[in-house]
């Protein structure tokens, strides 16, 4: 009888530099699509880390990170709404990180973010009262899916 196992991706950094000083209420979209279709691996689910090394100010009482998924256009020509200036649809919201009220290093994880096939982006919304520090801020994503043995 064949058992069901987890079958893990590669970690790629998704999001560096883009996120670096990002304003309040300001977005962030990925430099690159992540490329899920048929001709790549067609993985079920992403996990997604947000890791800052230092917010260089405590964020207020339920602060969030909000992170979106946006997708390329159905024929390949473009992408759906969302990116650095337009506001991704509320539909899109894949979850939240909730920020602890530090200044320390802070790493939080969603997990489990099921993915379509095709290719696609995250947008990250910073909603912490204030900008986030200069550097040492990344978006982390390990896809996966289930394999037989």
């Amino acid at each position: 009888m064949a058992s069901a196992q987890w079958e893990v991706g590669t970690v790629i950094t998704h999001m560096s530099t883009e996120l670096n000083a990002l304003a309040d209420d300001a977005n962030a979209i990925g430099s690159s699509l992540i490329d899920n279709s048929e001709t790549a691996d067609l993985y079920l689910f992403d996990d997604v880390e947000w890791h800052n090394s230092t917010m260089g100010y405590a964020p207020v009482a339920d602060a969030v990170m909000e992170l979106y998924c946006v997708a390329q256009e159905l024929d390949g020509t473009g992408m759906e709404d969302g990116d650095s200036t337009i506001d991704p649809p509320q539909v899109n919201l894949v979850g939240v990180y909730n920020m602890r009220a530090t200044t320390g290093a802070q790493t939080h994880i969603l997990r489990q973010i099921p993915i379509s096939p095709g290719k696609y982006k995250y947008v990250v919304i910073n909603k912490t009262g204030q900008a986030l520090g200069a550097t040492g801020n990344t978006l982390k994503v390990t896809p996966y899916r289930y394999q037989t043995s």
